[in-house]
């Protein structure tokens, strides 16, 4: 007898279910057909490679909450935690599994059933109240770039007092440039493009007659070996192509048989 897939998660079941999913992200968790074409192209898989920090684990770690099969135990969160959301999973997914809005949607799930407290709150303030605004991010940074001026932030780094620091505010400091304006200039609203891109160099491509070629405008030295065979090949194709594309006969169109 065949089991049958349910299309939304469970309402009333034996097992009640740890996070409620809405129906159109639970469906997209039943895209997923377990191909593993995503552990690749996952940075925690990589680093770590356990089944439960890929993509495809947390997709079955997300479905097992939402069913009731299991709970949302340290080591479940740890896992789903550890996911950067950057949709690169996404990208190599054949099925189309739009996995972000699984993983946002347990994790706001999760943040309604517990508020953070401690400094899981402060760090979450900061986040919303600091970093989003240029000028209070300046002005927090503020201190820590006069006391790199004085040369006193080097000595307070390896007296260790930073130590006592939340873990949060811990990892940010250690990010800390080692130098920096006291207060930086906001970036411009358009940058003029500058003639830094790549720019052929003239005589590289002549059938490999030219030894040495010049490029004038960045003074650079190209060698071409005489008689390349390869550049030969590769410039004759481009030529090619650009003559083919240049005689394309349109395509008439004709009326389809069943067009009254």
């Amino acid at each position: 007898m065949s089991q049958t897939i349910p299309d939304a998660p469970p309402t009333a079941t034996a097992h009640e279910p740890a996070v409620k999913l809405d129906p159109r992200t639970f469906k997209r968790g039943l895209s997923c057909v377990h191909c593993g074409l995503c552990l690749p192209v996952c940075p925690t898989f990589t680093q770590t490679g356990h089944e439960a920090d890929s993509p495809r684990g947390r997709i079955q770690l997300m479905m097992g909450l939402a069913t009731g099969d299991i709970q949302p135990t340290p080591s479940v969160r740890h896992h789903l935690d550890l996911c950067l959301d950057c949709r690169a999973c996404e990208t190599a997914c054949p099925s189309g599994v739009v996995y972000h809005e699984l993983i946002e949607e347990t994790r706001q799930r999760f943040a309604e059933m517990a508020p953070p407290r401690g400094h899981r709150r402060l760090m979450r303030a900061i986040f919303y109240n600091v970093f989003v605004y240029p000028t209070r991010l300046k002005l927090a940074l503020l201190p820590a770039r006069i006391m790199q001026r004085l040369g006193i932030y080097a000595p307070l780094r390896k007296s260790g007092v930073f130590q006592y620091l939340p873990e949060g505010l811990q990892k940010m400091e250690q990010m800390l440039p080692a130098e920096g304006r006291l207060w930086p200039k906001a970036l411009p609203e358009r940058t003029p493009a500058r003639d830094t891109g790549f720019q052929p160099v003239p005589g590289a491509l002549d059938n490999g007659k030219s030894s040495v070629a010049e490029n004038t405008q960045h003074g650079l030295k190209t060698r071409v070996t005489r008689k390349c065979h390869s550049t030969r090949f590769f410039s004759n194709t481009i030529r090619l192509s650009a003559w083919v594309e240049s005689h394309r006969i349109p395509t008439m169109s004709y009326p389809s048989a069943t067009a009254k």
